[in-house]
């Protein structure tokens, strides 16, 4: 009767230690799937494809520290986007994937903004 109990008392602790350690296991497989994803989504952003233009690598930043409203300066809706996009951090290619525009619209609006003397490219 005892060994019976022992006996059965081994077996349930048995089952639960290698449930947990196979729902361990997959919390191990799941967290490398998902650094392995972050790091070829970092790697995507750091890499621009070879055929984009050199421009899309530059940056623009604001050449005066002057609060500037660009509803005065800029008619269009994406151009006013562009404008609050701009931190002198990101480049091209991160504000026009930001907000899912064409690469050459976002150099045209930056063109105009050192054109008015408000930007420049690094």
């Amino acid at each position: 009767m005892i060994l019976e109990i022992f006996a059965e008392e081994e077996l349930k602790d048995s089952d639960t230690g290698s449930k947990e350690r196979i729902i361990e296991l997959f919390k191990n497989v799941e967290e490398k799937i998902n650094e392995e994803t972050n790091l070829q989504a970092l790697r995507s952003k750091l890499d621009p494809p070879p055929n984009l233009p050199p421009y899309c690598n530059q940056i623009p930043r604001f050449t005066s520290l002057k609060k500037i409203n660009p509803k005065y300066y800029l008619t269009g809706e994406t151009s006013q986007k562009v404008f609050y996009q701009i931190d002198g951090k990101k480049s091209i290619t991160q504000i026009t994937e930001d907000l899912e525009l064409k690469h050459v619209q976002v150099y045209n609006i930056c063109k105009n903004l050192i054109k008015l003397g408000f930007v420049s490219l690094i």
